[in-house]
């Protein structure tokens, strides 16, 4: 069985034999060396910036605390937070419930809509917009040129 401590974050692996019954936060199996599983309790800002009273979400999270995920226990391969910008709205969550297809591209180093941290609360920055900037300053350098050549 695996026992896990909200309070210091650990997991305790153990026989059921050792311990008998475990409680609420026990996950119990009866296989011989069942209890491998990586899990982890994750703590993420959750928030929707079109949700009247959450605006601030598309900025830096001052003021909002962050929450412990729904899911009683995420796998190692699925912990962290997410901040997703899509259109003007930007949503911070927990990774476990993205999508596959917006979990690996979260994950993508040189991605500007959405960025994926393994730690605990770590969805507190303002989403990187970068990209949208530089793609702008090419537009316009492109059209100054353009301009340029126009009247040589």
């Amino acid at each position: 069985m695996t026992v896990f401590s909200n309070e210091t974050n650990e997991a305790v692996r153990d026989c059921t034999f050792d311990k008998g019954d475990c409680d609420k936060e026990c996950n119990k199996c009866h296989e011989s060396g069942c209890n491998t599983k990586n899990i982890i309790y994750q703590s993420c800002y959750q928030c929707n910036s079109s949700i009247k009273g959450e605006e601030e979400c598309a900025n830096i999270v001052q003021g909002l605390e962050s929450k412990l995920c729904q899911a009683e226990i995420q796998t190692y391969d699925r912990r962290g937070c997410y901040v997703l910008k899509k259109g003007k709205s930007v949503k911070r969550g927990c990774a476990y419930e993205l999508n596959d297809v917006d979990f690996e591209l979260c994950q993508q180093d040189n991605n500007k809509t959405c960025s994926y941290c393994p730690e605990m609360k770590c969805n507190n920055k303002k989403p990187n917009l970068g990209s949208r900037i530089l793609i702008h300053n090419k537009i316009y350098g492109f059209l100054l040129l353009l301009l340029i050549k126009i009247q040589n």
